[in-house]
């Protein structure tokens, strides 16, 4: 028990360094209530700035490998959803081993090994499930118009920008 528990702990150190550059992923929906999913860049006065999905990059060029951000004036913007990159996977591994855990005990606690080993694999889905649903969930941002709103949503949005850059490294889309 102790040998798999401190397995556990050093692979979640492992993943922690991994993952240490953090990366939103944005939903905006506009007001015509049309749909712009990618990588929340970069936040201005005006705007903010999406890197799409579907980026591709051109490794035999790499000086055309400027991201080709879409930038979308808040004018336009109804809301806007932020989750951490990754976060539905480190949710579904989180569930995982805690199921494990958790049907481990319930194992350990049954007179009948077959009984266990029914719970315990009754309980590793349920747990999974949990964990991929929990990491899914989002951040939920309103646009208000109005110029104390704004301005708060700015400060708000500042610190889940991936890219702090300049407007001469931005090729806006």
């Amino acid at each position: 028990m102790k040998a798999s528990l401190l397995t556990i702990l050093i692979f979640f150190s492992c993943l922690s360094f991994v993952l240490a550059q953090k990366q939103y992923r944005a939903k905006v929906v506009m007001l015509d209530d049309k749909v712009v999913k990618g990588l929340f860049y970069h936040v201005d006065e005006k705007g903010i700035y999406i890197l799409p999905n579907n980026v591709r990059w051109d490794f035999k060029n790499p000086e055309n490998n400027k991201p080709q951000v879409r930038f979308i004036d808040y004018r336009s913007i109804k809301q806007v959803y932020i989750r951490r990159r990754g976060s539905v996977g480190i949710g579904i591994i989180v569930g995982l081993g805690a199921s494990i855990l958790i049907g481990k005990v319930v194992a350990d606690g049954q007179k009948n090994s077959l009984t266990g080993a029914a719970m315990g694999l009754l309980i590793i889905p349920l747990g999974t499930s949990t964990g991929g649903i929990i990491g899914s969930s989002s951040k939920k941002f309103e646009v208000k118009k109005d110029s104390e709103s704004m301005q708060s949503l700015k400060i708000k949005l500042k610190k889940y920008e991936w890219y702090h850059a300049d407007k001469d490294t931005l090729n806006i889309k």
